[in-house]
């Protein structure tokens, strides 16, 4: 039975050092940049305990899978189901009619412990959107479920014909694979690899495996002066990832592996309990939080979205980490304890009742939530308004959007003066395509026509694809030969998502790209030399054929979903003409540094100097200047339209 299996204090203690990077990263505290290392931490933990057990009952004929998934239901469900009643009731008051109808959807995600992949298919776990997502963190969680809806099954299978298989050599092949895979992957799928189960697999899985070579009693380490080099090195490992790490760089892949072979050297050494890493683990103060740490991952994550929605100052990480450590002390006394003691739920027939009783309603808020939009008439009309994204988008969204075969035969839309030939280009990604307000306005003033040629996340970059899609290559060359073919147009526009390789900041979670002469393959984030190659062919052809290249420098980005902050301000009675963002021009700077002789070649253009005021720049003037965290919106498209215009205009 669970019983059995020694207690071990430095593992909760470990748990503690587990979880404390991931509440500190996720509150705001820059020293731990690699915090959410600590998740990995946690999947070797999980791994090895449940695998201590599991392998003790199938060795010992006493295995039951119905009582292993009982253990599981009294361990998780209970102190999750609380969690997810709170942050529904909660975000009836503070989520926007999107954002709540959202958290409806991973809530019902979340209970059938898919959120892992739900989250994978709509975001990034660093993009802007995560802040107001109260239930990212339980993408975590459905990967431990599915690991383990699997893996009784396998070790009871392999050891029921133990005669031809061999468990260590199954669960070492299975570790490789995974491991290879998530090497891989992370630059090819980063966002896959970050949140499904075949590319964490093995971090489960080293868990796993050194449960059964320490309960065969291998090599079992006896020198204190050995598990002392065991484990500080393991230590080191732990806390050197979580303070080197930061969101920027590919994760998990090869850099997984330091915080997963750490958390199983001091697991390893602490075997003994002759070692003073395991000593210090086995301090009270550790060992209280690594009690608590399961009620302190669930409760930190929807407790610092909420916290940041109310408050912005520089206490706020202290009071989040405060908050989250109570609400997490309280649902282990009150909830964790009482069900895992068989306080409540005696019996199988009474535990099950009792989470389908608190279960039912919570489902049931969720569909309400969904089914009715996010229950918009629970919000002051203006709020609801100026969160309707719909709002800032110009009215010729269909040329963003225009099929292969529309361009294969050139039906690139012409806006401005209709009756005109068309004497410009806009060329780029949907960051060009924000920019249609101002071109269209200064080509109106100006009596001229241009033709739009834009595209979801193509950037107009001779020869670069973008991983797993042919589209974007084929598109920039399909317009490229159609500005070339129309004489009439003789200045292009290139616009663009420029810093992405140069910063590895990410909004969406398709940021790879490979070259198409080379069929080798690249992560954009790091790899800016393949960026500016394609972006020197397209000046390059252009040129050539005897067009003027302009290129449009990228607005400074407030980082935030904007019209979501502004109307989330507006519900808390701030006056929208007083909120400001920092400006931030390093990004500008990096590209405009890294374009070299590029430069030489091309008009470069500035538009932050007519959305920004010294330090500042505006979120609002008259009108929402921005849609989301990166977009201009209508308005703020409009106020940049005399920039272009100077260039149109006749000399």
């Amino acid at each position: 039975m669970a019983s059995e299996i020694k207690y071990r204090p430095d593992i909760d203690g470990l748990r503690a050092l587990a979880v404390l990077p991931v509440v500190f990263f996720h509150a705001g505290f820059e020293f731990f940049s690699g915090g959410f290392v600590g998740v990995d931490v946690f999947f070797v933990i999980s791994g090895f305990l449940i695998t201590s057990i599991l392998y003790s009952e199938i060795s010992s004929g006493r295995f039951s899978l119905v009582q292993f998934y009982e253990r599981r239901v009294r361990r998780i469900m209970p102190a999750l189901l609380v969690v997810l009643a709170f942050t529904l009731f909660t975000g009836y008051f503070l989520l926007l009619p999107e954002e709540f109808s959202y958290l409806g959807e991973s809530t019902l995600a979340t209970l059938l412990f898919i959120a892992n992949i739900f989250f994978w298919s709509e975001m990034g776990y660093f993009a802007i959107e995560a802040k107001s997502t109260p239930l990212l963190h339980m993408w975590s969680l459905g990967v431990e479920e599915q690991f383990y809806l699997f893996f009784p099954l396998l070790l009871a299978f392999v050891h029921r014909f133990r005669a031809k298989l061999n468990l260590v050599v199954v669960l070492w092949l299975g570790f490789f694979i995974s491991l290879a895979l998530s090497v891989f992957l992370v630059y090819l799928k980063p966002s896959f690899t970050f949140y499904n189960l075949p590319t964490r697999a093995w971090e489960l899985l080293a868990g796993s495996l050194l449960a059964i070579h320490l309960a065969n009693k291998q090599s079992k380490v006896r020198s204190k002066h050995a598990n002392n080099i065991i484990g500080s090195v393991g230590l080191a490992l732990i806390i050197g990832t979580v303070l080197l790490l930061d969101e920027k760089q590919v994760f998990p892949g090869a850099l997984a592996v330091p915080p997963v072979l750490g958390a199983c050297l001091i697991i390893y050494a602490g075997a003994s309990q002759k070692q003073w890493v395991g000593q210090l683990l086995s301090s009270s103060p550790l060992v209280w939080v690594g009690l608590i740490s399961y009620s302190l991952y669930l409760w930190h994550w929807p407790i610092t979205v909420f916290i940041e929605f109310l408050i912005d100052e520089a206490w706020t990480p202290y009071l989040i980490v405060t908050v989250s450590i109570l609400f997490a002390w309280g649902s282990y006394i009150f909830v964790e304890t009482p069900f895992r003691q068989r306080r409540i739920g005696k019996d199988r027939a009474a535990l099950f009742i009792t989470t389908l009783g608190f279960t039912s309603p919570v489902i049931v808020a969720a569909i309400i939530i969904i089914h009715h939009a996010g229950l918009s008439n629970r919000l002051p009309e203006v709020v609801v308004k100026i969160a309707d994204g719909n709002t800032y988008l110009h009215s010729e969204r269909h040329c963003h959007f225009l099929s292969l075969e529309q361009i294969e035969n050139g039906d690139a839309c012409l806006f401005g003066q209709a009756d005109k030939a068309p004497t410009f280009a806009l060329l780029g990604d949907s960051h060009a395509d924000a920019l249609r307000p101002a071109l269209e306005t200064a080509a109106l003033n100006l009596g001229i026509s241009g033709l739009h040629m834009t595209r979801p996340g193509c950037r107009p970059l001779l020869g670069v694809k973008e991983t797993g899609s042919a589209e974007c290559v084929v598109v920039t060359e399909k317009f490229l030969n159609q500005i070339i073919k129309t004489k009439s147009v003789e200045t292009i526009f290139l616009a663009g998502f420029w810093e992405l390789p140069f910063t590895g900041f990410s909004y969406k979670n398709n940021n790879n790209f490979i070259v198409d002469e080379t069929n080798s393959e690249f992560d954009v984030r790091n790899n800016p030399t393949v960026y500016l190659r394609g972006l020197g062919k397209t000046i390059d052809l252009l040129i050539k054929n005897g067009k003027k290249v302009v290129f449009v420098e990228d607005v400074p980005h407030p980082r935030i979903n904007v019209k979501n902050y502004l109307a989330r301000k507006v519900l808390f009675g701030l006056t929208p003409s007083k909120l400001y963002f920092e400006q931030n021009l390093e990004p500008q700077y990096l590209v405009k540094n890294a374009m070299g002789e590029l430069l030489d070649q091309v008009d470069y253009l500035e538009l932050a100097t007519t959305l920004c005021d010294g330090q500042y720049c505006k979120y609002y003037d008259n009108g929402l200047l921005y849609r989301d965290g990166d977009h201009l919106s209508v308005e703020g498209s409009k106020l940049v339209a005399p920039v272009f215009e100077s260039v149109l205009r006749p000399h």
